[in-house]
């Protein structure tokens, strides 16, 4: 059984990245909802890893059958829009985009490679969120299956890249920093290893889930909500805030005793299409700004458009992937 609570964050934290992404409201990290989607990813990984029967390779192939089935249909549209259109990529350059589209395909985008291609066309910006999950959540789910010191290791790596957040005060140094890896994939790699270590905490102790622990977490989670949404207008950097606000908000979502989970019990179920979203929304941000332009509507109602359309094409998107899968016996 799905957790609503969860389903719900999820949509509205995915809300806030494309609208990030749209600029019309002036966010200035509206990027930091991803965090939350790399935790909620490690802790739903780690309660696969407790399911003894599922390998590195099985793991490997459930992930791939989730993110392709929404993402090659739009990589397909994206890549021959792009060369189809070339007028709408001003100032980037076509040359070698075979190999770009091979890197789009492979998802490769989160590991390194994005620098090396700088100036040449770009397809699909938002696919390196994918590349980090496919390739960062296979490193984090080979290190639960093949070490036995793997919350130390967890443990190190969260501390050492989210302290990182806390001491640099240029974001974009923090992005685009390179050691070993594309700093992206440490990410990644930081915010799944923390969303296992609460699955261990949740699954393994009752620390989180006595009456007197769910008493503090209901009343943390009320205080920290206001607080995450004003990190991501806030004109300073206060990442960690945010992040440690994303803790609460998990682990409240995750114990049956808190109002957080109580809520979403009643309320209607969220559908899981945050991948959707992701994958579609910039093309729905000119579809919106162009009906809004030509009906000549204030920006408020292109806000309130866009989350409509965002939301059901993505709902029809799915579902008609769905039912071609189905079809086809996939």
């Amino acid at each position: 059984m799905r957790n609503n609570s969860i389903d719900i964050f999820k949509l509205i934290f995915m809300l806030i990245i494309c609208y990030h992404h749209a600029t019309w409201i002036g966010l200035t990290h509206g990027y930091l909802p991803v965090e939350f989607f790399f935790m909620v990813t490690g802790f739903f990984l780690y309660r696969t890893y407790l399911k003894k029967n599922i390998d590195i390779k099985q793991y490997f192939i459930h992930r791939v059958k989730r993110i392709y089935t929404s993402y090659l249909p739009v990589l397909v549209f994206y890549v021959s829009f792009a060369l189809l259109m070339p007028q709408f990529y001003i100032g980037q350059s076509f040359d070698n985009w075979f190999l770009i589209a091979l890197r789009d395909l492979f998802l490769l985008q989160g590991t390194g490679m994005t620098g090396e291609w700088s100036g040449f066309v770009r397809f699909n910006p938002s696919d390196w969120f994918l590349s980090v999950l496919l390739w960062g959540g296979m490193i984090v789910y080979a290190i639960l299956r093949l070490s036995k010191n793997w919350r130390i290791i967890f443990i190190i790596i969260s501390l050492s890249v989210f302290s990182y957040y806390t001491v640099n005060s240029n974001i974009n140094s923090v992005w685009c920093y390179k050691c070993c890896f594309y700093m992206p994939l440490w990410r990644g790699i930081s915010g799944m290893a923390l969303g296992a270590l609460i699955g261990f905490i949740y699954y393994n102790t009752n620390i989180i889930t006595s009456d007197k622990s769910s008493r503090i977490l209901s009343l943390l989670s009320i205080i920290v909500i206001p607080i995450v949404f004003y990190c991501f207008w806030s004109s300073s950097n206060i990442d960690y805030l945010g992040i440690l606000g994303f803790i609460i908000i998990l682990i409240s979502c995750l114990n049956e005793k808190t109002i957080l989970y109580k809520i979403g019990t009643k309320m209607p179920k969220v559908p899981d299409i945050t991948l959707e979203m992701l994958l579609i929304h910039k093309f729905i941000i000119i579809v919106s700004s162009k009906i809004c332009a030509v009906i000549g509507v204030p920006i408020a109602f292109n806000i309130f458009l866009f989350a409509i359309l965002v939301i059901s094409c993505s709902i029809v998107y799915k579902k008609s992937i769905s039912l071609t899968l189905n079809k086809f016996q996939i």
